[in-house]
């Protein structure tokens, strides 16, 4: 059973997150010179074009999860996702419905309209392509954060049966294979090491800030792995 928490410990432990991230929202979302030549989405011979737009679904291949520090984690039974690129170096308009999400046998869901029993969704996030090792072997990530308010924005909103309704704060970064491979298929992997999310941070970032997701009692670890599937060939290519 999850142990509760006061409002008021949540509101506190949500306006520290809020300040910490505004603070450091710039260093999320800016290119610095060093980093010129990131990743990039190509189709063809050719990067996309500024504000060409693809479109991609996604499915999880295994049941994600939240851990939560103290609580119980969230479990589901699915994530399928949507979003589109924005140009050669990011995707926005990324939707994640999380499906028969419960923490132990309570059942959680987004407490909007037409969301279903037992899901939670993202509001709009965008993603930006990183270096999470630029030496080979080269290993590539995606940045997610939401659309409005960057890393002080909020992720998603949930209530569980019985408790008040939680929000998820912060950024998260996804491994992205396969790289320089065209093709209709890509992945993004989100992992734990050593208890924390696998990839906190990536190379040359302007300002270093851990990138996690955030509840109400403390930072959170996102396990998934999603298949994503583009309406035409594309490839993430390591730029030189």
């Amino acid at each position: 059973m999850e142990l509760p928490m006061s409002p008021g410990m949540c509101k506190i432990k949500r306006l520290a997150v809020v300040l910490c991230g505004a603070l450091a929202f710039s260093g999320l979302v800016a290119v610095p010179t060093a980093m010129a030549a990131l990743p990039e989405f190509y189709k063809g011979a050719n990067p996309i074009a500024a504000g060409a737009v693809i479109n991609f679904t996604s499915a999880s291949e295994a049941a994600p999860e939240i851990k939560f520090p103290i609580t119980t984690n969230m479990t589901c039974t699915s994530a399928a996702d949507e979003g589109q690129t924005n140009g050669p170096k990011e995707v926005r308009n990324v939707f994640v419905h999380l499906k028969g999400c419960k923490k132990g046998l309570l059942g959680c869901k987004t407490p909007e309209r037409g969301v279903a029993n037992e899901e939670v969704v993202t509001h709009a996030l965008r993603g930006v392509l990183v270096y999470l090792k630029k030496a080979a072997p080269t290993e590539v990530g995606m940045v997610y954060s939401p659309r409005l308010g960057g890393a002080a924005g909020v992720v998603t909103t949930y209530k569980c049966t019985g408790f008040p309704t939680q929000s998820i704060v912060g950024t998260v970064i996804g491994e992205v294979r396969p790289l320089n491979a065209e093709g209709r298929e890509w992945k993004a992997i989100f992992e734990e090491m050593g208890g924390m999310q696998k990839f906190e941070k990536y190379e040359n970032e302007v300002v270093a800030m851990p990138h996690h997701l955030v509840g109400c009692t403390g930072a959170l670890v996102l396990l998934d792995k999603e298949k994503i599937t583009w309406e035409g060939m594309t490839e993430v290519k390591i730029m030189a």
